[in-house]
């Protein structure tokens, strides 16, 4: 399941129930990093986990990205 913030857009919050426990990763404190917003905060608990894991981030560093890594690969000729 994906749980997005109703007034801004972006993902709140996973939660993955496709095994024997749920595992759930919650998204905040997003920040913009060159042209997209990414959230330097993410907290993991549930399933096996002994204790809920927290990550926050730093810093995030972007630049130029080759668009044919996300593009559709060309049909093949006949």
């Amino acid at each position: 399941e994906l749980w997005f913030d109703g007034g801004t857009g972006l993902l709140g919050r996973m939660v993955d129930q496709s095994g024997s426990h749920t595992v759930t990763t919650e998204f905040s404190d997003y920040r913009r990093a060159g042209p997209v917003k990414v959230p330097f905060r993410i907290a993991t608990y549930g399933g096996d986990l002994p204790k809920p894991q927290e990550r926050r981030l730093e810093k995030v560093e972007t630049g130029p990205i080759d668009r044919a890594l996300f593009s559709l690969p060309r049909p093949a000729n006949p």
